[in-house]
Formats: structure tokens, sequence, C-alpha cells
């Protein structure tokens, strides 16, 4: 986790405002490319911090408590809620300066946009010709909802990891510590002993 650059941000702001590049030259600027990068990073990071709303949501839908138009309504919703959410982090710089983002979450933003690509396309289409089967949908909400989670769960197992590697690296040095604490005493106590 890392709380993101400010200084930076309103740089890459000032200079895109004031850019004079238009259309497909406007999108291939490298100021434009990182300010949407930023952007997308604040994104990713509200919807992983509100993941537990949308896995809820999903598995009621998957339990068959909701019915498929319901859920489309309300992920969408949701996402409409969240995408509001970081746009006013992003034009509250004080708020944003203590916003700290993992941008370790690639695979989450990947499968977080399929599904609601996938959620946008069933809505959008329910009555037209080539609508999405509600069959279909749902075998499609089911894949990405477990890869969601077989994501999530080894990402807890590599904290948990991180986390205990860094637990025996800290008793080692509490270990070495108090060695090098009881020589120094150890020292000392000859030193005290000798006059």
């Amino acid at each position: 986790m890392i709380k993101l650059n400010i200084s930076r941000y309103r740089e890459l702001l000032a200079k895109t405002k004031s850019s004079t590049k238009k259309g497909k030259d406007y999108f291939n600027d490298p100021t434009v490319l990182e300010l949407l990068s930023f952007k997308a990073s604040v994104e990713t990071q509200v919807f992983y911090n509100h993941k537990n709303k949308y896995f809820a949501l999903i598995q009621t839908y998957l339990g068959g408590i909701i019915n498929p138009n319901v859920f489309r309504g309300e992920f969408i919703t949701m996402v409409n809620e969240d995408l509001n959410e970081s746009q006013k982090l992003l034009d509250n710089l004080e708020e944003l300066s203590t916003f700290w983002v993992d941008l370790e979450l690639d695979d989450f933003s990947s499968l977080f946009g399929k599904m609601h690509e996938t959620c946008l396309y069933a809505f959008e289409f329910e009555y037209e010709d080539d609508a999405m089967p509600e069959d279909k949908f749902r075998d499609s909400i089911l894949k990405i909802f477990t890869q969601m989670q077989s994501y999530e769960n080894l990402r807890v197992q590599n904290l948990a990891m991180n986390s205990e590697s860094t637990q025996s690296n800290l008793n080692f040095a509490e270990i070495l510590l108090t060695l090098t604490g009881l020589l120094v005493l150890s020292q000392i106590l000859l030193n005290m002993n000798h006059t």
C-alpha cells in the first residue's frame, strides 16, 4: 500500500488542462495516460474497499434470493456510486493525500471489470434479439465470481505468509537484540569487576 503523490497529481492535472491536443493525440499523450492511471488506481481501490458488499450481492443472486434484473440493477448502481466516490476523492486533494492504494490489484481490477461489463451488456440488451440468455448470464457471473474468490483467497494467504515472515524476522531481531544486550551487559559487568 502506498500514498499517492499529490504534487505529481496536481502537476498532471495542470498539464492536461492546458493541453491543446485533441482526439487520439490527447489519449496518446503520456501525461494523460499517467493521469488516467492515477484515476484508475483510486477507482480500483474504492471498488476493492467495498468488495464485501459486492461479494454479498453476488452471493445473494447466485443463491437465488434475488432475480437477475434486480442483481444487475443493484450491481450497476453500486459501481456508479463507487465511481462518484472516487471522483469526489480525486477532487478533494486534502482527502486524497491520506488515501492509500494497493498497486497489486490488477487481477482484481480485471475480474471486476469483466463482472461489470457482463452486467452492463445483459442490462442494456435485455429486450433485444441478441440478449444474453439468463442461464449464460448466471454461468458467466458464477465463473467470474469463482475467479474473484480464488484471487482473494490467494491474496489473503500471501498476506498471511508475509505477515508470518515479518513476524519471524521480528522474532529473530528481538533475539539478536536480546543477545546483543546480554553481551553488552556482560561486558559492563566484566569491566566493573576489573575496576
